[in-house]
Formats: C-alpha cells, structure tokens, sequence
C-alpha cells in the first residue's frame, strides 16, 4: 500500500479505519500488545526522521522550507513533534491563515505566547458593533492550532479588552472614576 500524491489521505483515513476496527475486536488482552507494536514502530520512524531532520539542516533553510511545504512529510514530522519551524511560528501562521474566515468582528488576532505546559495564549479582539459568533471564532482559532500544532494541548483565548483592563490600560476617551 504505497502513499504516493494525494493518495496519503486516503492511505491515512484506510489506516485509521483499520486500527479502530482492530481496537474494537481486538479485546483486553490482544489490544495492549498491538498498541505496544504500534507505539514501538512508531517510535523507530520517529528516531529515523529525526535523523534525517538533523541531516536536512545541514543543506540549509531551502531544504527545511522543502519540507514544510510537503504536507505529507509535513504532517508526519508534526506527528513526532520534530516539525522544522518553532512551535510559536506556526501557530502565528495558523492564526494568519484562519483570519479571513472569522469576518470583520475581529479586530486582532495574536499569539501571546506559550507558556511552560506548552499552552498557546491568543489575544482576540472583537470590533465594536460587529456581531460574531463567539463559538465559531474558538472553534476555528483551535482547529487551525491543532492542524499546524497538534503538540500545543490547549489554546486560551483572552479577550483583548480583559487583558488591557488588567494591565490598566485604558483606552482614550475613557475616563477613570
């Protein structure tokens, strides 16, 4: 079974398929040996990208660019957490490419930062007047996030508005008390 073009996807769903059925009939005393394999197997390929990773480095940024553009090779090395780009860069290109499809209700949309449970914080702000839903925005921020980062655990969204009032920032045109 060869993963060639865009076949990958149809091998990927074929392979996910299979393991849910075989998790299903496998049973308590099969299952854990076969996720045991699955586990070891994968952790060989992930030692074994991560040599070629350390081997790409050397051709320089084309050939690291190379690889972050091949979706395929770009989701696998994602799987084992040996992406060539920082974390905190695709997450900022994750926000970026979700942007347009949130509409004009955002105002900003910007990654804080991670903090050391490797959590993404993302500041939103909404504009005045503009009517957004609220659920899709979390909704498509977080599938954005997990597709360039799957690693991050969470995503926490901060209302531009609540962080500022808790730094003390007012906005002009507001009076203090």
């Amino acid at each position: 079974m060869e993963a060639r073009g865009e076949d990958w996807r149809a091998t990927e769903q074929r392979i996910a398929s299979s393991i849910a059925r075989l998790r299903e009939s496998a049973g308590p005393t099969i299952w854990p040996m076969v996720e045991s394999l699955l586990e070891g197997i994968l952790a060989l390929q992930g030692e074994a990208l991560s040599r070629i990773l350390r081997e790409a480095e050397k051709g320089g940024a084309a050939v690291l660019e190379a690889m972050r553009d091949d979706e395929l090779l770009s989701s696998l090395l994602r799987l084992h957490g040996l992406h060539p780009e920082p974390t905190a860069l695709r997450i900022r290109r994750a926000l970026e490419s979700v942007r347009p499809a949130l509409g004009r209700g955002i105002r900003e949309l910007a990654l804080l930062g991670i903090d050391e449970e490797g959590r993404a914080n993302v500041a939103v702000a909404f504009r005045e007047g503009v009517p957004v839903d609220a659920a899709q925005v979390v909704q498509a921020i977080r599938e954005a996030v997990e597709i360039e980062a799957p690693e991050v655990p969470e995503v926490r969204l901060v209302d531009e508005r609540l962080r500022q009032a808790a730094l003390g920032i007012v906005p002009l045109g507001v009076r203090r008390a």
